[in-house]
Formats: structure tokens, C-alpha cells, sequence
């Protein structure tokens, strides 16, 4: 036997199953709301680094400089290394020809 009756036990029952679908409801949006709202602020973040990234046309012009000037000294250094010298490896004394002594 019960201390309470059927009529009063289903409506504690209904109450008690309203509120907890309201309360899953409630915490499925706070959830969704927090979720969103991180994924969005993640999202513009890469963005803004992307865009921050960017360089300007100034910086650009000064880059491509920088570069060809790099390629210039490349290339100076490559053929002041490759000129002849009129030394010999040896001595580093300068290599006479006979050639032109014995003409008169």
C-alpha cells in the first residue's frame, strides 16, 4: 500500500520528466552555443593571421631587391672566381710567354 495516491504519483512523475527534458534542452543549447561560438572564434583567428601575413606592396618591392641583389653578388662571385689569372698556381708568379720575347 501506498502513501501516496496514483493521481498525485503520475503528475510528480509528468513534472519530473518535463523537467528533465527541459533541462536537456536547455544544456544541448549552451552546449551547441559554446561550440559554435569556439568554432567561430577559431575561424577568424586563422583568417586574421592569414590576412596578417600578407605582405604590402612596399614590402614586396623590397623583397624581390633584397633577392636580385643576392643573385647579382651570386653571379659577380662566380666570375671573379672563374677569371683567369695571370698568375701560376704554383708560385703565384705571372706566366711569361716566350712567344712574344723571340719576335723582333
Amino acid at each position: 500500500m501506498s502513501l501516496i495516491e496514483p493521481n498525485i504519483l503520475n503528475h510528480i512523475q509528468d513534472k519530473l520528466m518535463f523537467c528533465h527534458e527541459k533541462k536537456g534542452r536547455i544544456q544541448s543549447w549552451v552546449f551547441n552555443l559554446i561550440g559554435y561560438s569556439l568554432f567561430f572564434i577559431i575561424v577568424t583567428l586563422v583568417l586574421y593571421c592569414c590576412r596578417k601575413r600578407k605582405m604590402t606592396p612596399y614590402e614586396e618591392a623590397e623583397k624581390l631587391r633584397r633577392d636580385q641583389d643576392y643573385i647579382m653578388s651570386k653571379i659577380k662571385q662566380y666570375q671573379t672566381a672563374k677569371r683567369p689569372d695571370n698568375t701560376s698556381a704554383i708560385t703565384h708568379l705571372p706566366v711569361v710567354n716566350n712567344n712574344n720575347a723571340l719576335q723582333l
